[in-house]
């Protein structure tokens, strides 16, 4: 019967009249062109040009095989606009990878209006320590704090995710307030683990000494967070995720941690696929509204309140 390759190329050269306006119209080489006729010539068992020269002319046999064709051509156009069409209603699942922190208390809390919209969307959000490799397509949209760097995607940048140090108001009622970095070597403090010292929250911590004040580490901001509203000691936190907190104070505002670099990324292959179009755009909203909130942050209250 021959592969469909085979015929897009038949028709191309029945069509144009040569081999070498075939190649040119589908993008390959000539003698790939040649090869492709010569195998459905085989596969049919029939002649279906006539060479004079570069002019190839369709034999008895080529006018039948072009009909059944161009039926063969056509079938495969309505099965692509229906897939297309498919394609283009924002339905099916969608994968998202980003860190626990902005997945759990900043992304999930705003998706319901995203889901009513669309209700033949489903999301699954990764919050996996090991950041999911797009390439491999373990996730099809990632938030990442650090600028990806394969080539195979499409990433944007939304400034910056601005950190602070937070404590529970309980504590710094009974532990004081440090008021500069050298007064934090009196204090308790919570962090990643010693593994992520060299991310920039931590590294500040680590520059002045205070590697041995902590008494409570995890990889999850959450559990850090849920450390610091328990009293446990003052956290280098998300200031999107500990400023809303009443039990939370910011100490040493004016001393800025370093922040990280907020990125949103996709591969180029299914950029425009309705569902992951329709998920980039929400994204790209909703991380735009996490620097504005962070830049209009209402101001704290003394930390002597309760």
């Amino acid at each position: 019967m021959g592969k469909w390759d085979d015929y897009r190329v038949f028709l191309a050269v029945a069509r144009t009249g040569t081999l070498s306006q075939a190649a040119q119209q589908l993008g390959i080489s000539q003698p790939t062109a040649g090869r492709r006729i010569a195998a459905l010539e085989r596969a049919l068992d029939a002649r279906l040009f006539d060479r004079a020269g570069r002019q190839m002319a369709l034999t008895a046999a080529g006018v039948s095989v072009q009909h059944e064709a161009e039926i063969m051509e056509r079938a495969a156009a309505s099965v692509g606009l229906r897939t297309l069409g498919i394609d283009r209603r924002p339905a099916g699942t969608v994968r998202l990878s980003v860190t626990e922190g902005l997945g759990s208390a900043w992304i999930t809390p705003r998706l319901a209006p995203l889901l009513e919209r669309y209700p033949g969307l489903k999301l699954e959000i990764a919050t996996d320590r090991i950041a999911a490799n797009l390439s491999k397509r373990e996730a099809d949209i990632a938030v990442r704090f650090f600028r990806p760097a394969q080539s195979d995607l499409l990433i944007r940048r939304f400034g910056d995710l601005r950190y602070g140090l937070f404590a529970a108001r309980a504590y710094l009622k009974a532990c004081g307030t440090p008021r500069a970095p050298a007064d934090l070597a009196a204090h308790r403090l919570i962090g990643f683990e010693d593994e992520m010292r060299d991310w920039p929250e931590m590294a500040f911590l680590y520059r002045h000494g205070l590697a041995e004040r902590f008494v409570y580490r995890s990889n999850s901001a959450i559990a850090q967070l849920a450390a610091a509203e328990a009293g446990l000691g003052i956290a280098p936190l998300p200031v999107y995720l500990a400023a809303p907190r009443q039990a939370l104070a910011r100490v040493m505002e004016p001393v800025d941690l370093p922040g990280r670099q907020i990125w949103l990324a996709v591969h180029k292959d299914i950029r425009r696929t309705a569902r992951v179009a329709v998920l980039w755009d929400f994204l790209a909203e909703i991380l735009t509204m996490l620097g504005r909130a962070e830049g209009t942050a209402a101001p704290r209250r003394p930390c002597h309140e309760s």
